[in-house]
């Protein structure tokens, strides 16, 4: 679906664009008729290769969002920039997909693991509803702790962080 992909890496949504909620809506929506599970889990780390800085494996979502001149428009605005734009995205997921008619009644889960990727929700902006799967460091737990979470997942923690 080029039409809702950046153009500088078109394996990265342009969260920009209202037509990226509404396929993501429908989209999910199907899989709601078809799994019944209460538990919808999202992640924001699969983002295609060709994205990615070889020297550190991370996402270059930034400098794709500032490299395609239709979304760097559209961020100007909404009043976003490269760095908020994946922030924006999970406040739109949150919020305009998760309380679509078939999504209300689900659960968000999310992996949470800000140094492993860089399309992490902010959790501090999330549902207090959300699952919050904590991939790596305690700290990350204790982000996830500080911002009330009542459902935590803690996996691959790594013992050398503290609380």
């Amino acid at each position: 679906m080029p039409e809702i992909c950046l153009t500088s890496c078109p394996s990265v949504l342009d969260v920009t664009q209202d037509k990226t909620y509404e396929v993501l809506t429908n989209f999910l929506g199907e899989l709601a008729d078809v799994f019944p599970d209460p538990v919808l889990m999202l992640g924001g780390d699969e983002v295609g290769l060709s994205c990615h800085d070889p020297a550190t494996g991370k996402a270059l979502l930034s400098t794709a969002f500032d490299l395609d001149p239709a979304a760097a428009a559209r961020m100007k605005t909404l009043g976003i920039n490269s760095s908020t734009a994946t922030d924006y995205f999970w406040r739109q997921i949150s919020g305009k997909v998760m309380q679509s008619k078939k999504l209300k009644s689900k659960t968000l889960q999310v992996w949470y693991c800000p140094d492993c990727h860089t399309g992490d929700p902010p959790l501090e902006q999330m549902p207090k509803t959300t699952v919050a799967d904590v991939w790596g460091a305690l700290d990350y737990a204790a982000t996830a702790c500080k911002c009330a979470f009542c459902n935590l997942y803690i996996t691959q923690v790594s013992a050398s962080s503290q609380f």
